[in-house]
């Protein structure tokens, strides 16, 4: 054996086991750095969806130096191996020599040294071996530096990231105490008088704006019951049309009777109205001439079909006849209703249109505070919506009236005047110029990219995107970060082109995103967007299966009666309706039944006629109306 090459091999060892103890040291200190990153996330106060992504991030790097000291821990096994194997081969080649001197006879001293040339040959195959095994270990070696650098930037960035975050909440903290403190300034008795009597003047205002919608909306009905008094004129020369129109006429009337009534118990003005209708009514018996001569005409009818009419037809014309008589009194009695309710409607303009602008000249005279013009690129405004919209959260649970005066102050200054409104978002697609994304999802149930929960409100000014909506996202396939290839399969935990960890935006590794569980009002957000679009079919499926998870969900059963109502479903559509009622009185939802009580009686005769399918048609179209 060649003394020189066993004190190499030696030193070689040597250097290999220092540099497995500073890989350790290093590996130490990088858990330590990780340690005290953590400590420093656990104490801020960023925000959490950047904290848990930190938070993934160092989780991440931690696992990493785990594999690598699983790994360096299997090379010092490897090593010490090697390291006692070619001890025991030394020990025995040593061995063999001494034997080899000495033994005098040739033959065995020519084995001897065959043998010693098979050990020498062998322990340079091992030397060979370690060398490679030097060259992989300086490898791994470059390879933890270069992770202990990354992981040294991805520190450094963190605490600047953190540092930056920092002062801007100070900065905006610093903006908040600003703005309490211009209110706190105001005359606080002169700002509570003013908004109680501008919350009096908008009360009275919104009342008139409630009577005018409900006159015209009257006026509108009488309208078209005047309509469909002609057209009865017009098509009275068939039996089945006249009883199908009176039938349909009938109802009507006393579904605008029994609103005629709601509106008289409404006020003062529709007391005097209803006893105004009622004198009038006493001058309706001039007109009975006329309706003497309809009643004439329908006479001759009835003679000239006596021949081919049996008794009993004849019968039910002169029913007929009676039922046209008080149909046209009662017509006449409306249209007289309909003309002196336009009159009061012209006389609520005026006083509406004068309230408003003494509400305006009050306004001007009594504060001189301007609409607040906001650019939509400044750096105030995300922090002025902010504060906005924490400031309506805090009203709804308590009802300052203190706040409440800042808060219409805010609106009538900023929201109004600047056009700000907020974002639709749910069932929207994914768009990072609009939204931004806290969280990610899997799920079939969804389309791809679609938003299905807003977390923090969006705005606009305008059409411009002036503060984005947190939202979450469902996805189930992404880009690969390193080459930007796009998963052909969701289950794919590695980039099929380029080899790398998948990981979605927010930092996870895509095989543990949670699968999302949607709720009612989920769908019920789903649903909502396609009635909007016109899709009847697909807000159907979205709200029943909104009622597979919660069957007693009010909002969704109303929305359910809606569809059944446009399906011409009259009796699905009230009987969901009276479910939804029973849940939740309403005053709104028993005003839908008592309706659909009225469109259902007149469906319902109308089916026991026999129409052609046209006439049907007509019917069902002037009941939806």
């Amino acid at each position: 054996m060649n003394p020189d090459t066993n004190e190499v091999s030696n030193e070689f060892f040597k250097k290999l086991n220092q540099q497995i103890v500073q890989k350790d040291n290093l590996i130490k200190l990088l858990q330590l750095q990780i340690r005290n990153l953590k400590n420093q996330i656990d104490a801020s106060t960023a925000d959490s969806a950047q904290i848990e992504e930190l938070k993934s991030q160092l989780e991440s790097k931690a696992s990493d130096i785990e594999s690598l000291q699983t790994e360096l821990s299997e090379q010092k096994k490897m090593f010490s191996d090697f390291e006692n194997e070619k001890n025991s081969q030394v020990e025995e080649l040593s061995r063999l020599l001494e034997e080899h001197q000495s033994d005098s006879s040739a033959g065995v001293d020519a084995g001897l040294e065959e043998e010693n040339q098979q050990l020498m040959a062998e322990a340079i195959k091992k030397d060979e071996r370690i060398s490679d095994l030097s060259d992989e270990l300086a490898s791994i070696k470059d390879e933890l530096k270069d992770q202990a650098q990354k992981l040294k930037d991805k520190d450094q960035e963190l605490k600047n990231s953190l540092q930056d975050f920092e002062e801007e909440r100070k900065r905006f903290l610093q903006d908040i105490e600003a703005l309490k403190r211009q209110s706190d300034d105001a005359d606080e008795t002169h700002m509570a008088e003013l908004a109680s009597e501008n919350a009096l003047l908008e009360s009275r205002v919104k009342e008139l704006e409630t009577e005018l919608n409900n006159l015209e909306k009257q006026s509108e009905e009488n309208s078209s019951l005047k309509e469909q008094v002609a057209n009865l004129k017009t098509e009275a020369a068939t039996y089945v049309e006249a009883a199908m129109k009176l039938t349909a006429l009938e109802t009507e009337r006393e579904r605008l009777s029994a609103e005629l009534l709601e509106y008289k118990k409404e006020g003062k003005q529709l007391d005097a109205m209803h006893s105004e209708i009622v004198s009038l009514r006493s001058s309706l018996h001039e007109k009975e001439s006329e309706i003497a001569t309809y009643e004439e005409r329908l006479r001759n009818f009835e003679n000239q079909s006596a021949g081919l009419l049996s008794v009993e037809s004849a019968a039910e014309i002169e029913d007929l006849t009676s039922q046209v008589a008080d149909q046209l009194l009662a017509i006449q009695n409306f249209e007289t209703a309909v003309s002196e309710s336009k009159a009061q409607i012209e006389e609520q303009k005026e006083e509406i249109e004068r309230l408003r602008e003494t509400l305006r000249a009050y306004t001007a005279t009594a504060s001189e505070e301007r609409p607040i013009d906001l650019d939509s690129e400044s750096e105030l405004v995300t922090g002025l919506i902010d504060f906005f919209d924490g400031l309506e959260a805090i009203i709804k649970k308590n009802p300052i009236p203190e706040l409440q005066a800042l808060h219409q102050r805010l609106l009538d200054r900023l929201i109004m005047p600047n056009r700000i409104s907020s974002m639709e978002v749910i069932s929207e697609t994914f768009d990072p110029s609009k939204h931004f994304a806290t969280d990610y999802f899997r799920s079939d149930k969804f389309p791809e990219k679609c938003i299905v929960f807003e977390v923090e409100k969006g705005y606009l000014k305008g059409e411009r995107v002036i503060k984005k909506a947190g939202v979450w996202v469902v996805q189930n396939l992404y880009e690969c970060p390193s080459c930007g290839t796009m998963q052909t399969k969701n289950e794919s935990k590695y980039c099929h082109m380029c080899g790398t960890k998948i990981t979605a935006p927010n930092g996870l590794s895509v095989d543990s995103l949670p699968e999302f569980e949607p709720k009612a009002a989920t769908y019920k957000g789903f649903a909502d967007r396609a009635l909007r679009d016109g899709d009847i079919d697909r807000a159907k499926e979205y709200i029943l299966e909104g009622l597979d998870i919660d069957g007693k969900n009010v909002p969704l059963l109303v929305n359910l009666a809606d569809i059944h109502q446009r399906n011409s479903e009259f009796q699905e559509a009230r009987d969901t309706l009276s479910l939804a009622y029973s849940l939740k009185p309403d005053a709104k939802i028993k005003t839908k039944i008592d309706d659909l009580e009225t469109r259902l009686s007149i469906f319902s005769q109308a089916k026991s006629l026999k129409l052609s399918a046209e006439e049907f048609d007509k019917l069902l179209d002037l009941i939806q109306k």
